[in-house]
């Protein structure tokens, strides 16, 4: 097999000798092209191992996005059978950009639910407190009544007569 290559070579260099023997010109743009050749060869060949390694490093990270990637595409296969398969994953991501939108929505809605439930505890408190307050004064107000019918002090009739009435309406 040695001698075989020998042998191709030596014959590839004297046709090329030939060549140059009668067409100086062709012989010219034959060896421009062969060293052109030479040139890209060790110009290229040192990037060739880095190249090759960003490759199995690529092919490795494809492999284990598509492994990340299969449960939605086993999802978007099952739920969008009748659909193209190259929209299923598009149509199963508008779908969970709907729910993440209702999801939130919800979330506001209780948030705004627990405010109106704040507000209507501290209306129920204000609400005890003015009830204290008024029975407080009401008490007082009958006191301050009885007292009036009680002395002869002279009072305006017709105010405590209206002041009766909205007693008697509590």
């Amino acid at each position: 097999m040695k001698d075989n290559f020998i042998q191709y070579l030596e014959q590839n260099f004297d046709s090329f000798v030939d060549l140059c023997k009668r067409r100086k010109w062709l012989a010219l743009i034959a060896a421009c092209i062969i060293l052109y050749i030479i040139f890209l060869h060790f110009k290229i060949y040192p990037h060739m191992n880095s190249l090759e390694n960003n490759l199995k490093n690529l092919k490795e990270d494809n492999k284990q996005l598509q492994t990340q990637l299969a449960p939605f595409l086993a999802v978007a296969n099952k739920e969008f059978s009748d659909q193209p398969e190259n929209k299923r994953l598009e149509l199963l991501v508008n779908e969970m950009d709907i729910i993440e939108k209702s999801i939130n929505d919800m979330q506001q809605l209780i948030e705004k639910q627990k405010n109106h439930i704040d507000t209507l505890n501290e209306i129920r408190m204000l609400d005890s407190l003015i009830s204290e307050i008024i029975s407080d004064n009401l008490v007082s107000l009958k006191e301050l009544t009885r007292f009036a019918n009680d002395t002869d002090y002279p009072f305006n009739k017709d105010a405590l007569d209206k002041f009766h009435v909205a007693i008697s309406d509590l």
